[in-house]
């Protein structure tokens, strides 16, 4: 790397002082100018910026935070911290996952394993969902290991026992198959010595195996047999900073997942120029069309269509269960959240925690199998990333949804079972919470294991004696993805090896530890 092509960088010619050093993360510096450098996060300070470490660049480079955008950092490799069962949303957009050891009326507090406690003014709280966080099945993406993202480089036609395999109609122009000498016209009768006259089978066989793995196939070309062996390779997607990036149409990527009975998967989707994706939900095969019996929703930029498709094993019948207009964003990204119940035959879709759209099913629940697939359906490069599958507790709290629980003037309590009361939180202590009520003279104690909700009623912007932290101006705003999923808006002071100092305008100064950062946002 040449020093000249990594504009709005200052690089230090001295040693870093002992406040910057840090235990290395990797990962990747995203500049405003559209460049990118990967490396190693040294540290930061908020008077000169971030300490860089880069292969190819010595010494370390001093970057201006000025020049910085975003800077996106792979998973630590500590062993998996404690996860928290409680997600507390902040008026401000924050998702501040934890533990609630107690409410006194004004403040609520939060044990982290991230950032110890946090005292969050009650005027700061949207709401509380107890429980939320528990029982998750995946998180990442890590990799894109185990994926199915392996492929031969051809488009495959008819098939058959006529045949005795399947036709090969396109071969990729200096893909794996064009590489190893398959041509269109060829039959593919045998993949590592397995016979194979059925194009859908032929297709999940070779995303059992991960770029770079080896295969031998045998094809039929004008009358004769030939073995070829084939260097798979991942042609559509790529793993790069902790996100799948897709790179053109039709490339399957997919994985088996045991999907709960009521199941919440969420994810980030960013996009150029315009987003194209089929997310295919319990399907019972990988595959590239709708040979299968599953739910497959489509995204774009505008409109999210949701269909449903079954398979007897000869024939295919899909239906649309209807399409919903999506609400417009600033930026080319929003946040997604699909929550199935199989019970009910529901089908949900919020993005930016807002409820666009409930699906029902009125015939059986199609999705029969446990794989989550995702599938481009543009050209235009997109990146997935905060992926997440967990157990889902059947609540939808959407700003929709809050707005109208309870009558804003008493505080809500929604139960699991989707009962409700209203009265005053007179606090929370020992995981019960006490709430006065009209029903009582005494306050009712409801362990928060078994509330789905609390929502607060309104408040002043700050509570009468509490002080609200003031940060200067002049420190770096920054936004921070969390590991295990959250997000925290604060002032960056400093990044060290013993923590990152923050200052945050609800609870404070804090010190998270590095390891949970997974990537840092700069207004």
């Amino acid at each position: 790397m040449k020093r000249r092509a990594l504009p709005l960088l200052v690089l230090l010619c001295v040693g870093v002082s002992v406040s910057l050093s840090a235990a290395p993360r990797s990962g990747t510096l995203h500049l405003r100018n559209g460049d990118r450098i990967t490396g190693q996060l040294g540290g930061f300070d908020n008077a000169t910026g971030f300490l860089w470490k880069h292969p190819a660049v010595a010494p370390e480079m001093q970057v201006e935070t000025a020049s910085v955008q975003r800077v996106s950092l792979q998973a630590p490799d500590a062993p998996a911290p404690k996860r928290h069962d409680t997600r507390v949303r902040l008026v401000n957009g924050d998702d501040l996952p934890g533990e609630i050891t107690g409410f006194d009326g004004t403040h609520l507090t939060l044990q982290t394993w991230y950032a110890g406690n946090l005292k969050i003014p009650r005027a700061a709280v949207a709401h509380v969902i107890p429980g939320a966080m528990s029982k998750v099945v995946f998180e990442g993406p890590t990799t894109l290991k185990g994926w199915g993202a392996a492929l031969m480089g051809v488009q495959l036609g008819e098939d058959g026992d006529l045949l005795m395999g399947v036709t090969v109609d396109q071969v990729v122009e200096n893909g794996p198959a064009q590489q190893a000498g398959v041509m269109a016209g060829d039959v593919i009768t045998h993949l590592n010595a397995q016979p194979h006259k059925v194009r859908a089978e032929l297709i999940t066989a070779v995303k059992a195996f991960e770029p770079d793995e080896k295969v031998m196939i045998t094809l039929k070309r004008a009358g004769k047999e030939m073995k070829l062996a084939v260097t798979l390779a991942s042609l559509q997607w790529e793993f790069r900073d902790g996100a799948f990036l897709s790179k053109g149409i039709n490339g399957v990527i997919g994985r088996e997942f045991d999907w709960p009975e009521r199941a919440n998967l969420e994810f980030t989707l960013e996009w150029q120029a315009m987003a194209g994706l089929d997310i295919v939900l319990c399907g019972d095969r990988l595959v590239t069309s709708g040979l299968m019996n599953a739910y497959s929703l489509r995204i774009n930029h505008n409109h999210a269509y949701l269909y449903r498709f079954q398979h007897d094993g000869v024939n295919t019948q899909s239906s649309s269960l209807g399409v919903v207009q999506l609400p417009a964003t600033e930026k080319a990204q929003a946040h997604f959240s699909i929550r199935l119940d199989r019970k009910l035959k529901t089908i949900s879709l919020l993005m930016n925690d807002r409820l666009v759209q409930k699906w029902r099913d009125n015939g059986e629940f199609a999705g029969k199998g446990r794989y989550l697939q995702f599938n481009p359906q543009t050209a235009n490069t997109m990146r997935v990333s905060n992926l997440r599958l967990s157990e889902w507790n059947g609540n939808l709290p959407t700003d929709a949804e809050l707005a109208a629980s309870g009558d804003g003037r008493q505080d809500f309590v929604r139960l699991a079972n989707d009962d409700s009361v209203s009265g005053q939180i007179a606090g929370i202590q020992d995981g019960k919470l006490a709430l006065k009520t009209e029903l009582s003279d005494k306050p009712i104690e409801i362990p928060l294991g078994r509330i789905g909700l609390i929502k607060f009623a309104g408040a002043p912007a700050a509570p009468a004696g509490v002080a609200v932290p003031v940060v200067p101006a002049e420190l770096t705003g920054a936004r921070a993805m969390l590991l295990q999923h959250g997000a925290i808006t604060f002032q960056l002071l400093h990044w060290k090896a013993d923590g990152v100092r923050i200052k945050s305008a609800v609870f404070g100064e804090a010190v998270l530890l590095p390891a949970a950062v997974m990537s840092l946002e700069l207004k």
